[in-house]
């Protein structure tokens, strides 16, 4: 602890082994560490997407703005997948165009008329609802509780949104306040101004809070920050 320009401040904390570490519980974390990448081989993430939604069918929540279908279910599924892994992974169109052979303007035309933010919610409350079907879900938890946190990430000093916070010495930049079921699902996402890190939360916490009514009517959802 120190106190630099007028405010104070407070150095990390150096990393050291935790008590009673030898050299047997290193190889047998080696070990494990070992054998879990030998038995979780590495997978494409368009082949998770593909996966997901022959099991699930989440692609069909991104209806489109316009009046009319002009595209068939498979040519849909297959763009659609291509901008998820744009935007998800924040690789953009461009690239995605020569990773995927999907073309960028398709992408663009995607986003608009498929990727609204209703939809982006539909598709997250619907593969949130498959997920607490699964018995491991239930083994985590029951869906009634999430814990929430704060992290602060660097962004461009002319953006609008971007300032600095009184827990961070990074400058200028967002909020990201994820919030995380008590079944490990990351339920939603927000970037937000440091400024506003609670009044813009509680959107996020009514949002969990109706899902879980959904499913335990009986229970009220607790909230750990």
């Amino acid at each position: 602890m120190k106190i630099s320009r007028g405010s104070l401040s407070f150095s990390r904390l150096k990393k050291e082994d935790p008590p009673g570490a030898c050299d047997r519980t290193r190889q047998r974390v080696d070990e494990l560490t070992n054998l879990i990448k030998a038995r979780m081989e590495p997978v494409s993430i368009i082949d998770i997407l593909v996966d997901v939604d022959k099991l699930t069918g989440f692609l069909d929540m991104f209806e489109t703005v316009g009046y009319k279908e002009a595209m068939t279910r498979e040519e849909k599924a297959t763009r659609l997948i291509a901008t998820l892994l744009c935007y998800g992974c924040n690789i953009g169109p461009t690239q995605t165009e020569r990773s995927t052979g999907i073309s960028a303007s398709s992408i663009l035309y995607i986003r608009r008329r498929y990727c609204s933010e209703e939809n982006l919610l539909k598709a997250l409350g619907f593969l949130s609802d498959c997920q607490h079907q699964t018995w491991l879900a239930s083994a985590y938890g029951d869906g009634t509780g999430f814990i929430t946190d704060g992290t602060m990430y660097s962004a461009p000093k002319r953006s609008m949104h971007t300032m600095p916070h009184f827990r961070y010495s990074k400058g200028r930049g967002v909020i990201s306040y994820p919030l995380v079921s008590d079944q490990y699902v990351a339920l939603i996402t927000q970037a937000i101004p440091c400024s506003q890190y609670e009044a813009r939360g509680r959107p996020a916490k009514r949002w969990h809070r109706e899902r879980c009514l959904k499913h335990y009517p009986n229970k009220n959802p607790t909230f750990h920050c």
